[in-house]
């Protein structure tokens, strides 16, 4: 694939880690079938429009992204490949070629010690910081489904020395109605190689967090969305309270581009005058009807 070919003429068709040449493959450093996990997850809407369903995974560009991805001998894929497919994708690559991963990754011999022996760590003793979209986003992109950060006044990360270990971000989402002693919880990620369980205690810590360092905040909301399989089970067992669901809506399928967008994307594109059906029409646009998403809350009263 193009991908490949760019990732081979930017490394002169030599192995990142050893330099040499021969038979290269191209190693996702977040794995693929990780990846895969999310890309299904986010078109999950178009599961009954089986041609768009299909191209959309397929033109998914996190699959593509040469910042992901290693060019490596043969040999040196079937090493890496061989370590747990569910460690951190550091992990895999330090436990076969330390000294590369040490210089690579941003990670410290100290960092690695902290994985157990299947490449997972267990977040239970983590502690909460205050991060910003640099820090978290190359994570989101490939651990949350919808791969992006809303703008957000507030990111908040668990850490264990340098590994990240849950991602929250808060801010006005979507939703222009909210009062301003109310916060959204608009991004929740627990990266695949946090021993699990482990999200309802790091929602809880940055509940206590906000309580502690934002005293205005005096609600946060949440909504877990039925279209991609989430029922808001973990809002419950944290202890929020179901306060309804949002209204039948819709978003498109951008058939040029084999994107799904949210409605707002019609309403983003300056100097148009014209209205959002006629934007859907002339660029065909295909609405795509979604079930309403279910409201949670919790006081920090």
């Amino acid at each position: 694939m193009n991908w490949r070919k760019l990732a081979f003429e930017e490394q002169n068709y030599k192995s990142d880690i050893s330099n040499i040449g021969g038979e290269l493959n191209c190693h996702h450093i977040f794995p693929f079938n990780k990846i895969l996990q999310t890309v299904l997850t986010k078109h999950k809407p178009l599961l009954d429009y089986e041609e768009y369903y299909r191209y959309a995974i397929l033109h998914d560009e996190r699959f593509y992204d040469v910042n992901n991805g290693l060019c490596v001998t043969k040999e040196e894929h079937d090493l890496i490949e061989q370590n747990n497919l569910d460690g951190h994708p550091w992990w895999r690559i330090w436990k076969s070629f330390p000294g590369f991963a040490l210089r690579n990754s941003g990670l410290t011999e100290q960092d690695f010690l902290c994985f157990n022996v299947d490449g997972q760590i267990d977040a239970q003793n983590s502690s909460i910081y205050k991060s910003n979209t640099r820090e978290v986003k190359n994570i989101v992109r490939y651990e949350h489904y919808l791969g992006t950060l809303y703008f957000n006044q507030l990111i908040l990360i668990s850490k264990i020395n340098n590994i990240i270990t849950g991602i929250a971000s808060f801010g006005k989402g979507l939703n222009k109605h909210i009062g301003d002693d109310t916060i959204e919880l608009t991004r929740l990620c627990i990266p695949y190689y946090v021993k699990r369980p482990f999200g309802v205690e790091f929602i809880n810590k940055c509940v206590n967090y906000i309580k502690e360092n934002y005293p205005d905040v005096k609600k946060i909301i949440s909504f877990a969305d039925p279209n991609v399989g989430h029922n808001g089970g973990i809002y419950r067992m944290a202890g929020w309270t179901k306060s309804g669901h949002t209204k039948n809506d819709y978003c498109y399928f951008d058939t040029l581009n084999n994107k799904l967008k949210h409605k707002a994307s019609c309403r983003r594109i300056k100097g148009l005058d014209k209205s959002e059906k006629e934007l859907a029409q002339e660029r065909d646009w295909i609405k795509i009807p979604i079930s309403p998403k279910y409201k949670y809350c919790i006081s920090c009263v």
